[in-house]
Protein backbone atom coordinates (compact mmCIF):
# COMPACT_ATOMS: atom_id res chain seq x y z
CA UNK A 1 0.00 0.00 0.00
CA UNK A 2 1.26 3.45 -0.44
CA UNK A 3 1.87 4.30 3.15
CA UNK A 4 4.55 1.53 3.25
CA UNK A 5 6.53 2.97 0.13
CA UNK A 6 7.19 6.70 1.90
CA UNK A 7 9.29 5.25 4.78
CA UNK A 8 11.78 7.85 6.74
CA UNK A 9 15.31 7.69 5.36
CA UNK A 10 17.77 5.93 7.90
CA UNK A 11 21.26 7.50 8.71
CA UNK A 12 23.34 7.13 5.53
CA UNK A 13 25.56 4.56 6.43
CA UNK A 14 29.31 4.45 5.69
CA UNK A 15 28.87 1.75 2.87
CA UNK A 16 28.88 3.54 -0.46
CA UNK A 17 25.90 2.83 -2.68
CA UNK A 18 27.55 0.28 -4.47
CA UNK A 19 26.80 -2.50 -2.22
CA UNK A 20 23.11 -2.09 -3.42
CA UNK A 21 24.02 -4.27 -6.16
CA UNK A 22 24.13 -7.14 -4.17
CA UNK A 23 21.17 -6.34 -2.25
CA UNK A 24 19.34 -6.16 -5.83
CA UNK A 25 20.99 -9.99 -6.74
CA UNK A 26 18.40 -11.28 -3.75
CA UNK A 27 15.14 -12.64 -4.73
CA UNK A 28 12.77 -9.82 -4.59
CA UNK A 29 9.33 -10.98 -2.63
CA UNK A 30 5.86 -12.08 -4.38
CA UNK A 31 3.70 -10.01 -2.62
CA UNK A 32 3.26 -7.07 -4.08
CA UNK A 33 3.65 -4.90 -1.13
CA UNK A 34 6.56 -6.47 -0.03
CA UNK A 35 8.33 -5.70 -3.49
CA UNK A 36 8.05 -2.57 -3.55
CA UNK A 37 9.06 -2.11 0.23
CA UNK A 38 12.50 -4.12 -1.45
CA UNK A 39 12.54 -1.82 -4.36
CA UNK A 40 12.38 1.14 -2.13
CA UNK A 41 15.40 -0.17 0.71
CA UNK A 42 17.56 0.00 -2.87
CA UNK A 43 16.72 3.14 -3.37
CA UNK A 44 16.95 4.53 -0.12
CA UNK A 45 20.35 3.82 -0.20
CA UNK A 46 21.65 6.84 -2.25
CA UNK A 47 22.50 9.62 -1.44
CA UNK A 48 19.19 12.35 -1.34
CA UNK A 49 19.34 15.34 1.09
CA UNK A 50 15.90 15.44 1.05
CA UNK A 51 13.68 14.20 4.18
CA UNK A 52 10.01 12.68 3.94
CA UNK A 53 8.13 15.72 3.23
CA UNK A 54 5.18 15.87 5.76
CA UNK A 55 3.92 19.29 4.77
CA UNK A 56 4.15 20.10 1.27
CA UNK A 57 3.04 23.23 -0.03
CA UNK A 58 -0.70 22.71 -1.24
CA UNK A 59 -1.71 23.07 -4.80
CA UNK A 60 -4.31 24.74 -4.49
CA UNK A 61 -3.83 28.70 -4.16
CA UNK A 62 -3.38 29.47 -0.09
CA UNK A 63 -5.47 31.31 1.71
CA UNK A 64 -7.15 31.72 5.16
CA UNK A 65 -9.23 28.46 5.44
CA UNK A 66 -6.91 26.25 3.24
CA UNK A 67 -3.60 27.16 4.93
CA UNK A 68 -3.15 23.92 6.94
CA UNK A 69 -5.24 21.42 4.79
CA UNK A 70 -3.13 19.09 3.23
CA UNK A 71 -4.14 16.87 -0.03
CA UNK A 72 -3.54 13.59 -0.85
CA UNK A 73 -2.14 14.99 -4.55
CA UNK A 74 0.07 17.50 -2.07
CA UNK A 75 1.97 14.42 -0.02
CA UNK A 76 2.21 11.95 -2.94
CA UNK A 77 3.55 14.38 -5.70
CA UNK A 78 6.09 15.98 -3.16
CA UNK A 79 7.24 12.70 -1.94
CA UNK A 80 7.85 10.95 -5.37
CA UNK A 81 9.74 13.81 -6.78
CA UNK A 82 11.94 13.45 -3.42
CA UNK A 83 13.04 10.74 -4.82
CA UNK A 84 14.36 10.92 -8.01
CA UNK A 85 17.87 10.61 -8.15
CA UNK A 86 19.70 13.80 -8.21
CA UNK A 87 22.97 13.38 -10.34
CA UNK A 88 24.80 16.76 -8.61
CA UNK A 89 24.74 14.98 -5.37
CA UNK A 90 26.16 11.69 -6.54
CA UNK A 91 28.82 13.74 -8.01
CA UNK A 92 29.86 15.11 -4.49
CA UNK A 93 29.49 11.54 -3.23
CA UNK A 94 32.33 10.54 -5.92
CA UNK A 95 29.41 8.28 -7.64
CA UNK A 96 31.01 5.86 -10.65
CA UNK A 97 29.00 6.31 -14.33
CA UNK A 98 27.54 2.96 -13.63
CA UNK A 99 26.55 3.65 -10.45
CA UNK A 100 24.78 6.93 -11.50
CA UNK A 101 23.13 4.43 -14.22
CA UNK A 102 22.27 2.18 -11.80
CA UNK A 103 20.50 4.61 -9.47
CA UNK A 104 18.27 6.42 -12.19
CA UNK A 105 17.34 2.45 -13.27
CA UNK A 106 16.48 1.74 -9.44
CA UNK A 107 14.40 4.55 -9.70
CA UNK A 108 12.31 4.03 -12.84
CA UNK A 109 12.13 0.50 -11.13
CA UNK A 110 10.83 1.99 -8.12
CA UNK A 111 8.21 4.51 -9.84
CA UNK A 112 6.80 1.58 -12.50
CA UNK A 113 6.51 -0.80 -9.48
CA UNK A 114 4.03 1.53 -7.91
CA UNK A 115 2.08 2.25 -11.02
CA UNK A 116 1.36 -1.13 -11.56
CA UNK A 117 0.34 -1.98 -7.96
CA UNK A 118 -2.60 1.02 -8.42
CA UNK A 119 -3.30 0.05 -11.79
CA UNK A 120 -3.69 -3.34 -10.42
CA UNK A 121 -6.16 -2.30 -7.91
CA UNK A 122 -8.07 -0.38 -9.64
CA UNK A 123 -8.66 -3.45 -12.06
CA UNK A 124 -9.91 -5.36 -9.04
CA UNK A 125 -12.17 -2.05 -8.13
CA UNK A 126 -13.90 -2.52 -11.39
CA UNK A 127 -14.17 -6.56 -11.40
CA UNK A 128 -15.76 -5.96 -8.11
CA UNK A 129 -17.98 -3.15 -9.86
CA UNK A 130 -19.01 -5.33 -12.09
CA UNK A 131 -19.99 -8.03 -10.33
CA UNK A 132 -22.45 -6.10 -7.77
CA UNK A 133 -23.86 -4.59 -11.30
CA UNK A 134 -24.36 -7.93 -12.63
CA UNK A 135 -26.19 -9.23 -9.46
CA UNK A 136 -28.35 -6.59 -9.20
CA UNK A 137 -29.27 -7.01 -12.62
CA UNK A 138 -30.25 -10.46 -11.26
CA UNK A 139 -31.82 -9.37 -8.70
CA UNK A 140 -34.25 -7.08 -10.80
CA UNK A 141 -35.19 -9.68 -12.78
CA UNK A 142 -36.37 -12.13 -10.49
CA UNK A 143 -39.88 -12.31 -10.20
CA UNK A 144 -41.00 -12.86 -6.72
CA UNK A 145 -44.56 -13.62 -7.39
CA UNK A 146 -43.73 -16.78 -8.69
CA UNK A 147 -41.72 -17.88 -5.76
CA UNK A 148 -44.46 -16.67 -2.72
CA UNK A 149 -45.88 -20.34 -3.56
CA UNK A 150 -42.77 -21.87 -2.67
CA UNK A 151 -41.94 -23.21 0.75
CA UNK A 152 -41.06 -20.44 3.60
CA UNK A 153 -37.51 -22.20 4.31
CA UNK A 154 -37.14 -21.84 0.55
CA UNK A 155 -38.48 -18.56 0.18
CA UNK A 156 -35.64 -17.54 3.51
CA UNK A 157 -32.71 -19.34 1.52
CA UNK A 158 -33.76 -17.42 -1.80
CA UNK A 159 -33.09 -13.85 0.02
CA UNK A 160 -30.01 -15.21 1.55
CA UNK A 161 -28.51 -15.11 -1.92
CA UNK A 162 -30.11 -11.80 -2.68
CA UNK A 163 -28.02 -8.23 -2.12
CA UNK A 164 -28.84 -6.07 1.16
CA UNK A 165 -29.74 -3.41 -0.57
CA UNK A 166 -31.89 -6.09 -3.33
CA UNK A 167 -33.47 -7.06 0.11
CA UNK A 168 -34.43 -3.67 1.28
CA UNK A 169 -36.04 -2.58 -1.60
CA UNK A 170 -38.68 -5.52 -2.01
CA UNK A 171 -39.22 -5.09 1.33
CA UNK A 172 -40.20 -2.00 1.16
CA UNK A 173 -41.63 -2.59 -2.08
CA UNK A 174 -43.89 -5.27 -0.30
CA UNK A 175 -44.60 -2.99 2.75
CA UNK A 176 -44.81 0.61 1.62
CA UNK A 177 -46.56 1.62 4.81
CA UNK A 178 -44.88 -0.60 7.66
CA UNK A 179 -43.64 3.00 9.46
CA UNK A 180 -47.69 4.08 8.88
CA UNK A 181 -48.23 1.06 10.45
CA UNK A 182 -45.94 0.62 12.85
CA UNK A 183 -47.22 4.60 14.14
CA UNK A 184 -50.46 3.07 15.35
CA UNK A 185 -49.19 1.76 18.47
CA UNK A 186 -49.58 3.85 21.35
CA UNK A 187 -46.42 6.48 22.52
CA UNK A 188 -45.82 4.54 25.57
CA UNK A 189 -44.67 0.69 23.48
CA UNK A 190 -42.92 3.71 20.76
CA UNK A 191 -41.10 4.77 23.59
CA UNK A 192 -39.81 1.84 24.68
CA UNK A 193 -39.15 0.34 20.75
CA UNK A 194 -37.16 3.91 20.46
CA UNK A 195 -34.86 3.44 23.64
CA UNK A 196 -34.90 -0.10 24.00
CA UNK A 197 -34.23 -1.33 20.39
CA UNK A 198 -33.48 1.74 18.12
CA UNK A 199 -31.13 3.44 20.47
CA UNK A 200 -29.52 0.29 22.51
CA UNK A 201 -29.50 -2.19 20.07
CA UNK A 202 -28.68 0.11 16.47
CA UNK A 203 -27.19 3.20 17.53
CA UNK A 204 -24.97 2.29 20.50
CA UNK A 205 -24.25 -0.53 20.01
CA UNK A 206 -22.77 -0.11 16.86
CA UNK A 207 -21.23 3.46 17.91
CA UNK A 208 -19.19 1.32 20.11
CA UNK A 209 -16.76 1.33 17.75
CA UNK A 210 -14.38 3.52 16.78
CA UNK A 211 -14.16 1.97 13.23
CA UNK A 212 -17.99 1.95 12.70
CA UNK A 213 -18.31 5.24 14.66
CA UNK A 214 -15.72 6.85 11.71
CA UNK A 215 -18.11 6.04 9.46
CA UNK A 216 -20.50 8.32 10.51
CA UNK A 217 -21.19 12.08 9.36
CA UNK A 218 -19.13 14.27 11.15
CA UNK A 219 -22.24 16.54 11.51
CA UNK A 220 -24.90 13.80 12.65
CA UNK A 221 -27.25 14.73 15.59
CA UNK A 222 -28.75 12.04 16.63
CA UNK A 223 -31.39 12.89 19.81
CA UNK A 224 -33.25 9.97 21.45
CA UNK A 225 -35.87 11.93 22.83
CA UNK A 226 -38.96 10.66 22.04
CA UNK A 227 -41.42 13.63 22.43
CA UNK A 228 -44.07 12.47 20.22
CA UNK A 229 -44.93 9.99 17.25
CA UNK A 230 -43.78 12.41 14.55
CA UNK A 231 -40.00 12.36 16.50
CA UNK A 232 -40.01 8.50 16.18
CA UNK A 233 -40.45 8.78 12.76
CA UNK A 234 -37.76 11.27 12.27
CA UNK A 235 -35.20 9.42 14.53
CA UNK A 236 -35.61 6.42 13.14
CA UNK A 237 -35.70 7.36 9.33
CA UNK A 238 -32.64 9.38 9.38
CA UNK A 239 -31.04 6.42 11.58
CA UNK A 240 -32.11 4.34 8.60
CA UNK A 241 -30.59 6.54 5.96
CA UNK A 242 -27.46 6.66 8.11
CA UNK A 243 -26.63 3.40 7.71
CA UNK A 244 -27.64 3.18 4.08
CA UNK A 245 -25.39 6.10 2.94
CA UNK A 246 -22.77 5.36 5.82
CA UNK A 247 -19.41 6.54 4.07
CA UNK A 248 -17.67 2.89 4.30
CA UNK A 249 -14.08 2.83 4.15
CA UNK A 250 -13.60 -0.43 2.66
CA UNK A 251 -15.90 -3.12 0.79
CA UNK A 252 -16.47 -5.21 4.27
CA UNK A 253 -17.13 -1.98 6.31
CA UNK A 254 -20.17 -1.19 3.26
CA UNK A 255 -21.42 -4.70 3.76
CA UNK A 256 -22.07 -4.69 7.11
CA UNK A 257 -23.72 -1.19 7.18
CA UNK A 258 -26.17 -2.08 4.57
CA UNK A 259 -26.80 -5.83 6.37
CA UNK A 260 -27.13 -3.60 9.92
CA UNK A 261 -30.00 -1.54 7.49
CA UNK A 262 -31.79 -4.39 6.51
CA UNK A 263 -32.15 -5.70 9.82
CA UNK A 264 -33.83 -2.57 10.92
CA UNK A 265 -35.99 -2.50 7.83
CA UNK A 266 -37.05 -6.00 8.80
CA UNK A 267 -37.47 -5.07 12.80
CA UNK A 268 -39.76 -2.23 11.75
CA UNK A 269 -41.64 -3.91 8.85
CA UNK A 270 -42.30 -6.90 11.34
CA UNK A 271 -43.78 -4.78 14.06
CA UNK A 272 -45.54 -3.07 11.59
CA UNK A 273 -47.26 -5.89 9.75
CA UNK A 274 -47.71 -7.62 13.12
CA UNK A 275 -49.87 -4.52 14.23
CA UNK A 276 -51.78 -4.64 11.62
CA UNK A 277 -52.70 -7.89 11.78
CA UNK A 278 -56.25 -8.73 13.67
CA UNK A 279 -55.94 -9.81 17.06
CA UNK A 280 -56.70 -13.71 17.62
CA UNK A 281 -60.52 -14.05 18.18
CA UNK A 282 -60.87 -15.60 21.10
CA UNK A 283 -62.19 -19.14 21.22
CA UNK A 284 -66.00 -19.38 22.44
CA UNK A 285 -66.59 -22.30 25.22
CA UNK A 286 -68.91 -24.77 24.37
CA UNK A 287 -72.19 -24.20 25.72
CA UNK A 288 -72.97 -27.29 28.37
CA UNK A 289 -76.30 -28.84 26.68
CA UNK A 290 -78.86 -28.94 29.69
CA UNK A 291 -80.00 -31.73 31.22
CA UNK A 292 -83.18 -33.62 30.93
CA UNK A 293 -85.28 -32.75 33.84
CA UNK A 294 -86.71 -35.88 35.32
CA UNK A 295 -90.15 -35.97 35.35
CA UNK A 296 -91.67 -36.17 38.90
CA UNK A 297 -93.54 -39.41 39.39
CA UNK A 298 -97.05 -39.12 39.24
CA UNK A 299 -98.96 -40.40 42.82
CA UNK A 300 -100.35 -43.77 42.09
CA UNK A 301 -103.79 -43.80 42.21
CA UNK A 302 -105.75 -45.83 44.56
CA UNK A 303 -107.58 -49.02 43.70
CA UNK A 304 -111.09 -48.68 44.38
CA UNK A 305 -111.84 -51.75 43.99
CA UNK A 306 -112.49 -53.79 47.30
CA UNK A 307 -110.04 -56.01 48.23
CA UNK A 308 -111.38 -59.89 47.66
CA UNK A 309 -110.94 -60.52 51.33
CA UNK A 310 -113.83 -58.21 52.00
CA UNK A 311 -116.90 -60.48 51.13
Amino acid sequence: MLENTFIPNSPTESSSPSSSSSVESQTIPKTPTEKLIKRYEILKKYPNINPPNRYPKTYKPLTDRNRFIVEYHDLIFANAVSLIPNIDIGYQHNMKPQELERWITNAKSYFKSITKYLNEKCDEQYKHYLEIEKQKASSTKLNMENIESLPDELIHKIHSYLLPETRIILLTANYPDYMKSILKQNNAKLKKILHNVIDKRYHKEIYKSAEHRNCFPTNLDLRFTFKNKESFDIITNRLLETFVTAPAKTPELYQYFQKVALRLVQFLVYNGAYQERPPPAKPTKPTKQAKPTKQAKKPAKKSTKKSTKQT
